[in-house]
Order: C-alpha cells, then sequence, then structure tokens
C-alpha cells in the first residue's frame, strides 16, 4: 500500500513537470514560428521632482535637429518636464496652468500641445508651450451625444493635427445595444478646428452589437497613426480596422495572438445584461483580450499588445483594479500587416505611458519607487534559425 502510494505521488509529480515543461515549451517555440521577436536590451531612467508621479496620461518622445526628448506631464500641476533622452538629464519645463483639470494632453511639438475638456461643454484647445492659444473651440457636445466630438486624447488613442483638420477618437461604454443602433454611435474621425464641420466615420465593429461583452472594457478602442491611416485596435476583436484619411475608406486585417483562441462573450444574447460591476470585471479579467497598437515609424513594424486571461479564482473583490491586470504579449506585424513575431512580456507594464523611439519599444514598468520613471528598452531583432 505504501509503495502504490509513493508512486501515486512519483506520477502526478511526473505529469506536472511535464505540463509546465509544455507550457514553456510552447512559449519558446513561439520564437521559432516566426522571423522576429522583441528582446529586452537595457532600459532608461529619468528622475522626477518630489510632486509629480510615475503615472500619467501624457508621455511623448521628440526629435528636433540637434536633440531628442523625452517629455513627462505633471497632471496635477499641469505642467510638462522635459529631460534630454539620451543623458536624462531635466532641460526645462513650461507650465499650462491656464487649462487646468483638463480630461487629456497630448504633445505634438513645442508650438502645439493639444488639450481637451470633456462635460456639458467639450472645448478643445490648441496651444504652444507658452500658453498661447491657436484654437479654442467648443464642440457644442456633450458625453451623451453620440455623433458630436467628445475627444479622446492620450498616448494609447493619439490625435492627428493636419492643416486645420484634427483627426480623433472617442469612447464610449455602458451603452444598451437593445436601445441603440450601432450606425447612430461615431466613435471619432475628422473635426475642421477652424469651421467646426466634422465627418463622422469610426464606428464600432458588429460583433459589439450582437454579443453581450460586459459593457465596459470590451468597449474601449485604442489607435495610432502611419502616414496615410488611422488605426483602431477593439479589445474583442481579432482584426485591426484601418481608416484611410485621404478617402475615409474601411480595410480590416487579421492581427491575432497565438496564446489563445477566440474570447468568448459574456452570453450569445443581450437577455442577460448585467451591470454588476463585480460580474463583469471577473468576467474580463478571466478573458482574454486585445489592448494598445503602435506604429513603429523607424522599423516600419506595428505592435499590438495581447492580454491573457486571468485565473477565476485569483480575482480579488477587495483589489478590482490590481485583479484585472492580464499578462501581455505584443504581437508584431511588418509594414504589410503580416504578422512576424509575439513576444510575451509578463503583466507588470503601464501600456499606457508606452513610447517608440529609435531605441526601440520603450515599456514603462510599475515601480514602488516614486522617485523616478523607468523604461525598459525592446529591441526588434531576427531570430536565430
Amino acid at each position: 500500500m505504501l509503495r502504490r502510494k509513493k508512486s501515486l505521488k512519483t506520477g502526478v509529480l511526473l505529469l506536472f513537470t511535464g505540463v509546465v515543461l509544455f507550457f514553456l515549451g510552447c512559449r519558446k517555440d513561439q520564437n521559432d514560428l516566426y522571423a522576429y521577436s522583441l528582446d529586452k536590451q537595457g532600459s532608461k531612467v529619468f528622475v522626477l521632482d518630489d510632486v509629480t508621479p510615475p503615472l500619467t496620461l501624457s508621455v511623448s518622445y521628440y526629435e528636433s535637429k540637434d536633440c531628442s526628448f523625452y517629455l513627462h506631464l505633471n497632471m496635477y500641476r499641469s505642467k510638462y518636464y522635459v529631460y534630454n533622452y539620451k543623458t536624462g538629464v531635466p532641460v526645462t519645463n513650461f507650465g499650462l496652468e491656464k487649462f487646468p483639470n483638463p480630461y487629456g494632453w497630448y504633445f505634438i511639438n513645442f508650438d502645439s500641445v493639444f488639450i481637451c475638456y470633456r462635460g456639458l461643454k467639450n472645448i478643445i484647445i490648441l496651444a504652444d508651450s507658452a500658453g498661447i492659444e491657436m484654437y479654442n473651440r467648443n464642440t457644442e457636445s456633450d458625453l451623451y451625444d453620440y455623433n458630436k466630438p467628445a475627444v479622446l486624447c492620450k498616448t494609447t488613442n493619439p490625435i492627428l493635427v493636419r492643416n486645420d483638420t484634427l483627426f480623433y477618437t472617442r469612447v464610449f461604454i455602458g451603452v444598451d445595444p437593445r436601445e441603440t443602433k450601432r450606425s447612430e454611435i461615431s466613435l471619432g474621425g475628422a473635426y475642421n478646428l477652424k469651421t467646426g464641420e466634422r465627418t463622422n466615420f469610426v464606428g464600432f465593429p458588429h460583433t459589439t452589437f450582437q454579443k453581450n461583452y460586459g459593457y465596459t472594457d470590451y468597449w474601449y478602442n485604442y489607435t495610432c497613426f502611419n502616414d496615410t491611416e488611422l488605426i483602431v485596435s477593439f479589445p474583442a476583436s481579432e482584426y485591426l480596422y484601418r481608416y484611410s484619411l485621404k478617402t475615409l475608406a474601411l480595410d480590416s486585417v487579421k492581427c491575432y495572438s497565438d496564446y489563445f483562441s477566440s474570447i468568448k462573450p459574456m452570453s450569445d444574447t443581450f437577455e442577460d445584461k448585467d451591470f454588476i460591476e463585480e460580474t463583469v470585471a471577473r468576467y474580463y479579467a478571466s478573458s482574454p483580450s486585445y489592448n494598445a497598437v503602435f506604429y513603429d515609424k523607424y522599423r516600419q513594424v506595428y505592435y499590438r499588445v495581447a492580454e491573457l486571461p486571468n485565473r477565476k479564482k485569483d480575482f480579488d473583490t477587495n483589489k478590482p483594479m490590481e485583479s484585472v491586470r492580464k499578462r501581455q504579449t505584443i504581437i508584431i506585424m511588418n509594414k504589410d500587416f503580416k504578422k512576424i513575431g509575439e513576444t510575451y512580456i509578463g503583466g507588470n507594464y503601464r501600456i499606457m505611458c508606452t513610447l517608440v523611439t529609435p531605441d526601440g519599444l520603450l515599456l514603462n514598468p510599475r515601480d514602488p519607487d516614486e522617485s523616478k520613471t523607468t523604461y525598459d528598452i525592446y529591441k526588434l531583432v531576427q531570430n536565430e534559425k
């Protein structure tokens, strides 16, 4: 009997070891499937002052003829801190105190900082680093107007200004698909800063209005621009949606993760409509999803973040925000949107603070030391055959 128990324990141990090795092997084999991967090679550190937190809604990498800069926004003081990117040494800072507590910021260059407010009045402002306004318009919208601009601007949802036209996106969550048609909601488009004329052309995928994905986290969108297109990533879709900035025509391309297959909805119909926060958060945390998309103009590739499901038993109702943090991978696509790699990066990065620089893809880890902000440098490398 003792020998039988010992054999059973040995068998269980061998089975467990085999399962672990299998999953490790699968992860390792991802590099064998594709020509490229991302390799962490060093980091960059920028020391913060005593009143500036590492977490911010706006970071930027900016190049001039003679120098390159890292910019970090202190949201609470409406001030940008400017660093020499190569040395990490602070260079200057500029305050935009006349625009307190905005909804979003986006640094274009020292002559163009985009600022937006949301609420009963949706004001969009384009100013220089001295706070001198070039544009200040009320888009005459409110948060519940499905077709008028309530502009979203952050690193994972940048804006683009060409001549007098602003290309933008917005976010809607909590919409009831039983009461609202997909065609009634615009997620963004083109807005003329001088005339106020707008053209709506960004919308939800059909699947969002066909099945119940929980009404919150899966309703976000993430965007980037290349020279000719606006590219949109939705959390529940394996596709990327490409809008021509010239014709506004839509095309879509598959961009899927090899770490999971499909994303199952909470239910196939909207009869089981559920707004209970814990239920929706638990569903999102235990399901895979897609996140931000970035264009790397230096290497002419795209990066899309995929998120792996957490275990349901690990969901902590006392810490719901931490419980919905997922382990992540980065899908790599070439300029023709063909998948050329996928790299596992774990679950400790603030994707909203991601930057693309000549050094590579810079990912911002959550660090208990709030006296600095650190970026891990991930370089695109060709896999050995």
